[in-house]
């Protein structure tokens, strides 16, 4: 008897785990992007961070077991501007060279209405690590998350010495935006 409830109890166990566990995404980078946006000498400007990748574990039914990570090439921020664009990756500004990737790591996610999520989690920049909070809406028939967040530069050291003490060439805030289109791949993800 002892051993039927042993065998029974390890049964459930595995199958709790096996629904504990959230589903590998795979990006579908050609549907995807992220993109920035601020002001330089007063007027709008907006690029894009053409290289990235994601490692997405999501469940909709079992959003604590969620995590996700974008890693992005800073040397691939592009505003269709050459000369502008090699100020962007210079030690004062990215630092492209020395910090050539940025991450953004959800590592706990809610639901805040239908399609309706925030995600919780660290954008570390330049060596820079900050909390955040990043509403988004999630379309689970296009497998397309989107959504956006404000930052101030100046909390990564982006625009450092005169570029930070005034916004007369550029403003501190800068908007980064993103649609992001992922596809189930039916595995677990590790954990």
């Amino acid at each position: 008897m002892a051993k039927y409830f042993l065998i029974a109890g390890l049964v459930f166990s595995m199958g709790f785990l096996t629904v504990a566990r959230a589903e590998q995404w795979t990006l579908v980078k050609e549907e995807s992007f992220i993109r920035f946006s601020g002001f330089q000498i007063g007027r709008p400007f907006e690029g894009e961070f053409e290289d990235f990748s994601a490692s997405i574990c999501f469940e909709e039914d079992n959003l604590a077991a969620a995590s996700i990570s974008l890693v992005i090439d800073m040397e691939s921020a592009t505003t269709g501007i050459l000369e502008r664009d090699e100020i962007l990756k210079a030690p004062e500004w990215m630092d492209s060279a020395g910090y050539p990737t940025a991450t953004f790591r959800i590592t706990a996610i809610e639901r805040l209405g239908p399609d309706s999520y925030q995600g919780n989690g660290f954008l570390e920049m330049k060596g820079v690590s900050r909390e955040v909070t990043l509403p988004f809406i999630l379309n689970l028939v296009d497998n397309t998350a989107s959504g956006s967040l404000t930052i101030d530069r100046r909390d990564f050291d982006i625009g450092e010495g005169r570029w930070g003490e005034t916004e007369q060439w550029v403003g501190f805030e800068i908007e980064i935006n993103f649609t992001v289109t992922a596809i189930p791949t039916g595995a677990a993800c590790e954990k």
